[in-house]
């Protein structure tokens, strides 16, 4: 279940069984003294694909953003962009929308060990600089995923809002909440060196996501993605 090279990590086993089935909406909405960013980018030239076999290495510029279709074959997994230490306290949030054509079915289980059952999602993420993506030690505690800030995939869009003010609603590599323990949390967060999103379903929150065969096709659309 779990790679010392970095390459599919995310939640635990028994986090994603709790979670089965479960379409994970995020309620927080900013104060409007939150309202301006600290730091964003849209570049799609800034943005890159990691751990995905088969996927180029940066999305493509669209309108008001940047896109990328689903592969066919395993899979986007992390999609990630830099980020200056200090420049997030109050929240992460992104605009996104999935369009497809036929019947798209997103699979999730791009290894044998992901046996459990919960719906295909992207969610936010953010990551502290200098991770060996080991999850060892304190390593356990750099890589965090929002819980609730999530969206199933499937057609249609939705603003994802990721409240950094509450560590309750972050998990860490093996599936621990960020209140318990809030030092390291906090510590992942001041010296923050990439956000973005993962992807992933089953047992795990960034294990990859793709289109099987002959189901459909799926374009992802990113016009926001910003830091505060």
């Amino acid at each position: 279940m779990f790679s010392k090279h970095g390459v599919l990590m995310g939640a635990t086993v028994a986090l994603a069984m709790a979670l089965s089935g479960c379409r994970l909406l995020d309620d927080f909405s900013p104060s409007p003294s939150e309202s301006s960013s600290t730091a964003s980018t849209m570049d799609a030239s800034q943005w890159t694909f990691e751990y995905s076999p088969g996927m180029p290495g940066h999305p493509s510029t669209a309108d008001n953003g940047w896109t990328f279709a689903f592969p066919t074959a395993n899979g986007v997994h992390y999609l990630t962009t830099k980020q200056h230490p200090g420049s997030a306290s109050a929240a992460i949030s992104a605009s996104i929308s999935v369009e497809t054509s036929g019947d798209p079915f997103f699979e999730y289980r791009t290894e044998p060990g992901n046996t459990c059952e919960a719906p295909a999602t992207v969610r936010l993420y953010f990551q502290r600089r200098g991770d060996n993506m080991s999850g060892d030690g304190d390593y356990e505690f750099y890589r965090w995923w929002n819980n609730s800030a999530a969206f199933v995939l499937g057609p249609g869009r939705m603003d994802l809002v990721g409240d950094l003010t509450d560590p309750s609603q972050w998990t860490s590599v093996f599936g621990k909440h960020g209140d318990v323990n809030e030092p390291m949390f906090r510590a992942a967060l001041a010296d923050i060196g990439e956000v973005g999103f993962t992807f992933g379903g089953g047992c795990f929150y960034g294990h990859g996501v793709y289109i099987a065969p002959t189901t459909g096709q799926a374009i992802f659309k990113t016009t926001d993605y910003v830091v505060r």
